[in-house]
Parts: structure tokens; sequence; C-alpha cells
């Protein structure tokens, strides 16, 4: 998608779900919150949580919910755990970090910087964190039960995004359509998607390399623990995507992890495909020759890889592991053939081992669908009308 094309998406993004500061309200305002004295605190699965109320009290928010255990250390390219409980109640006023990413134009603004301007920074340069597994929620201000739940998947080619942008602040379409509104932050890029041979072990969604897929699937058992809690109907989840986001939607389409967790969907200018795990192999392998490179362990790749082949798997395995976030992002940006790493992978535990012909075959989740296939984008037969079971 080239720049301009991207800027209209996103523009559509806006109009499509009511969230645009041009549709009247401050998103700014919104997204903040205002603390209200009597707002009682949230009991989730994992503890308390103290939200606020927007601006002109029509919306109740809750920002920054974690909804895994932070996938840093160890736990880095595993799939996600649920988050240790918490003492006392979780001030849930602010976005929690962005999840790691190189600056761009989807991206988010510098730590402590408004959105805005502040973006162009750090275009080119690491930004965010790997402790980013949290969500968002807003509902409108009433005592209402049983409320729609729909879960927003952000676009950004799977390498960029952030749950925070002004653009997917929820507060409007929470209180227009009288629904529980949910977006997400999931693994971006190199974090997201990522399968060595050294990696490997005794669990296979670990060795699946699909993270993103995963925490999406994670965030959406979530919602089916938690949704009673903030008045949302965990039978009544639509999940949706924009962009990326909808190549997302529709890999849980066809995953069995992700039967039952959501009962409808939306799937705006997205496409159906995965990649082959073996591919991301040689791409795994040509990183971390470029990191053993940028290290001072060898001068070429062709050296690189002799000596990361004399360490052997475990050597490897702590190695990756090691290395910062930065670091990585360093290495992907150096080399141009590294700059965009392989898509979901059909690994047949996460995702469909051949996700397009399962598609084809009517192999995947017959539930109530409505799919935008803008210019560039494919729906498959059967997939793009509105509603009804197949």
């Amino acid at each position: 998608m080239n720049r301009k094309a991207g800027i209209a998406a996103h523009i559509v993004m806006g109009i499509v779900l009511g969230l645009s500061p041009f549709a009247g309200g401050s998103v700014a305002q919104a997204a903040t919150g205002t603390t209200v004295e009597g707002l009682p605190p949230v009991i989730t699965q994992y503890g308390a949580v103290q939200g606020s109320l927007s601006a002109d009290g029509s919306v109740r928010i809750w920002l920054g919910l974690p909804y895994a255990a932070p996938p840093v250390g160890e736990r880095r390219w595993k799939a996600p755990q649920p988050h240790e409980p918490w003492n006392g109640i979780l001030n849930a006023r602010s976005f929690g970090s962005p999840c790691m990413q190189m600056g761009a134009m989807y991206g988010p603004p510098p730590e402590g910087k408004a959105w805005g301007i502040s973006n162009v920074e750090v275009f080119g340069k690491p930004v965010g964190s790997e402790d980013c597994l949290t969500l968002n929620i807003w509902r409108p201000n009433s005592e209402d039960r049983d409320l729609p739940v729909l879960l927003f998947v952000h676009g950004g080619s799977n390498v960029a995004g952030y749950s925070g942008d002004p653009m997917y602040d929820g507060a409007k379409l929470a209180a227009t359509a009288r629904v529980v509104v949910v977006t997400i932050n999931y693994r971006l890029g190199i974090f997201g998607w990522f399968t060595h041979p050294a990696l490997q072990g005794p669990d296979p969604l670990s060795n699946s390399g699909n993270f993103g897929n995963l925490d999406i699937i994670q965030s959406l058992r979530f919602v089916q623990s938690n949704a009673t809690a903030f008045g949302g109907d965990p039978g009544n989840v639509t999940l949706m995507g924009q962009s990326a986001g909808a190549i997302n939607v529709y890999s849980l389409m066809a995953s069995k992890l992700a039967d039952g967790l959501f009962q409808k969907a939306i799937v705006l200018s997205g496409l159906i495909g995965s990649g082959a795990k073996e591919k991301d192999y040689s791409f795994a392998n040509d990183l971390t020759a470029q990191l053993a490179i940028q290290d001072g362990l060898a001068a070429t790749p062709e050296a690189a890889t002799k000596v990361l082949a004399k360490k052997g798997a475990p050597w490897v395995r702590q190695y990756l592991l090691s290395r910062t976030s930065n670091r990585i992002l360093d290495a992907l940006h150096r080399s141009p053939s590294l700059r965009k790493p392989p898509p979901p992978f059909g690994d047949g535990v996460v995702i469909a081992a051949d996700m397009q012909a399962d598609f084809d075959k009517g192999r995947f989740m017959h539930v109530p669908r409505q799919a935008d296939s803008r210019k560039g984008g494919h729906c498959p037969d059967g997939v793009a009308d509105s509603g009804g079971n197949y």
C-alpha cells in the first residue's frame, strides 16, 4: 500500500468506526478520561481495575488492561501466558505501551509525547516496548447489561500500529451504537511472527511462531472471561480487523483455537494468506547472522553462518533471547532483505496449513460476517456476504 492509499484507508477507518475527530466530540478528552468519584472498580479475573468517565460523562473507559503476562525474557517468542493476579486496584486511566516496532506512519509517537507531528521524530527508529499486551475498553455510562462486544484489531502490515492511536478511540462508537468496544495491542513484526530452529521446544503453540495471532486469541479469551464484568455479553462478540488486522481475523476464522471465542466477524480490506514456516527459518538464520556481524562475531554473512553453526542450537537460542529489542530492530533495519518479516505461518496448529484451500473448501468458522474488499483485496466465495450460515 502506498502512502496516499494508506492515509485514505486510515481516514476510511475513522468513518467506518465513527471515531474520527471530524465526527464530533473530543477524541483526546475521551481517550484520557476524567476521574469521577463513585465510579466503582471492576473485578476482572486478574484483579480490580479503576476506570474513568469521558469528558462529557457518556462513556466509561478502562485503558491499558493487561490481558497476558509480559512476553519478555524467556517468554519472548513464546505463546502468551495468563497474567499474574495483582493486589489492590489497578489504575486503568492510561494506555499501555505500544508493542515494539520501527517508527512509521501508523506507529506511535515518542514516549511521553502526544500523538501528532511528534510521531515523525521516531520514523525509522525503534519505539515501544515488548511489555505491551494490553487492551482498552469503552462502554456506555449506564447500568445496561449484556451489551454486544466489538473487539477491534488494528492494521499496519503486522509491523506497525497501536491501540492508543486516536483514530481508534472507542468512545463515540460505544455511546452511539450502545456496545462495549475493545481495542488491543498485539506483538508485531519480528516479535509477533518469528521462528528459528534453535527456538523449537516441546510446546507446539510456541513452535508455531504465530505469536501475534496467539495474542489476539488470548485477548478474546480475556473478553470471554471478563465481558460480563464490563456489562458485555460474551456470547455476542464481533471480531473486527482492518488491513493486516483483517488478515488476522481471517486467520482466526480458520483456526480451531478460536472456536467459540467470537460469534461474528467484520473484515475491512483484508487478504487470505499465509507463508511457509521453512521460509522463515531462512529469514531467521539471516537475521541471526546479521546480529553476529553487528556484535563483531564475524565479518560476513557466510562467516557468521559458520560461527553460529559451530556454537550450536542452545547457544544460538540464548543469544537470540539476550539481544535487546532495539538491537534486533536495528539489525533488521540495516539489511533491506530483512525489513519485512514473513507473514503468518500455515503451521497447521495455530493457522491452517493451507488457509486459502480451507476457505475455498468452506473449512472455516461459520459465523455471520461482513467483508469489505477495497482495491487490491480479495474475498473468497461465500465470505463476502453479510450474514447467515454456510
